[in-house]
């Protein structure tokens, strides 16, 4: 028996090996940019503060103008007074796709996905939100999950809607850095529509200082947008995908998670999300060791 169990925590042993790397731990960088980033504390904790100030201003007009062209313009110098470029290629991006489907590198990539597709972005579980168009869904299984995005005007079968806003799913179980793997998808979003737009999206910041680390939160992710001079956020939407006749939703989920792979020149991790969560839970006593 115990000859039989030492054997399968091998094989998954094996199988998780890739997440190694895939999760940053600390959010600080190394070498010569240590020293850029200490000289430059000053600097940036002034900068939190003024842009804090500003953006409260900012956001205190966006709920007072409705949706326009004039609170478009608001919404982009919100961003600039946060120090967020966001740039993106949409020259495959087509006028009457509902669902886009992308990789997850922060808290805060919907900041993002919404200026550069004005769309609604998604979270689950009954947690979430946002100052922009964002659904939150209650449910935390796919099966669930499914059921209630199906209820959505846009993919509900008996609703017709002429005019809509298109969904943008992020469906890897957490953010990763982005430079190893793609984390396993989740089935639902693959439920709603046959038809997915697949995107990809990639995050820089000066001083080698990460985006996120792996148990960081939405507002320690918010401090270091603020406190950095600069973060650079890019969406490249890539060619649709239709889901055939005769093919499965697994099979459909896994030729858009290769397409955005081989965009992203990263390799799709052969695990469950179960086993993302359990290998996680493993690491815990590693990353409190590590200030974010």
């Amino acid at each position: 028996m115990r000859m039989r169990e030492s054997n399968m925590e091998e094989r998954w042993r094996e199988r998780v090996r890739d997440l190694e790397g895939s999760f940053t731990v600390s959010r600080f960088p190394e070498g010569l940019h240590v020293v850029l980033l200490i000289l430059y504390t000053p600097l940036g904790l002034f900068l939190a503060f003024l842009r804090t100030c500003m953006s409260l201003q900012v956001l205190l007009l966006l709920y007072i103008f409705p949706e326009g062209m004039l609170k478009r313009f608001l919404l982009r110098l919100a961003f600039g007074v946060l120090g967020i470029i966001v740039t993106a290629d949409l020259s495959n991006k087509e006028c009457n796709t509902k669902l886009f489907v992308g990789n997850r590198l922060s808290h805060l990539d919907g900041l993002a996905l919404h200026l550069a597709l004005d769309c609604t972005t998604v979270s689950t579980g009954g947690k979430g939100g946002s100052l922009f168009n964002h659904q939150v869904l209650k449910s935390e299984s796919d099966e669930d999950l499914s059921a209630e995005g199906k209820e959505l005007p846009e993919f509900d079968e008996n609703c017709s809607v002429a005019d809509f806003t298109p969904y943008a799913i992020q469906p890897e179980v957490m953010p990763t850095n982005g430079t190893c793997i793609l984390l396993p998808f989740r089935d639902w979003p693959f439920t709603l529509d046959s038809t997915v737009q697949p995107l990809v999206l990639t995050a820089t910041r000066p001083f080698g200082t990460q985006i996120t680390t792996v148990d960081s939160s939405m507002m320690w992710d918010l401090f270091w947008m603020v406190f950095s001079p600069i973060t650079f956020f890019h969406v490249r939407v890539l060619p649709p995908v239709e889901k055939g006749a005769h093919q499965s939703r697994n099979d459909f989920k896994q030729e858009v998670q290769e397409k955005m792979a081989e965009e992203l020149e990263l390799k799709v991790a052969a695990v469950e999300p179960e086993e993302v969560c359990r290998w996680l839970k493993g690491m815990q006593h590693f990353i409190r060791g590590h200030f974010v």
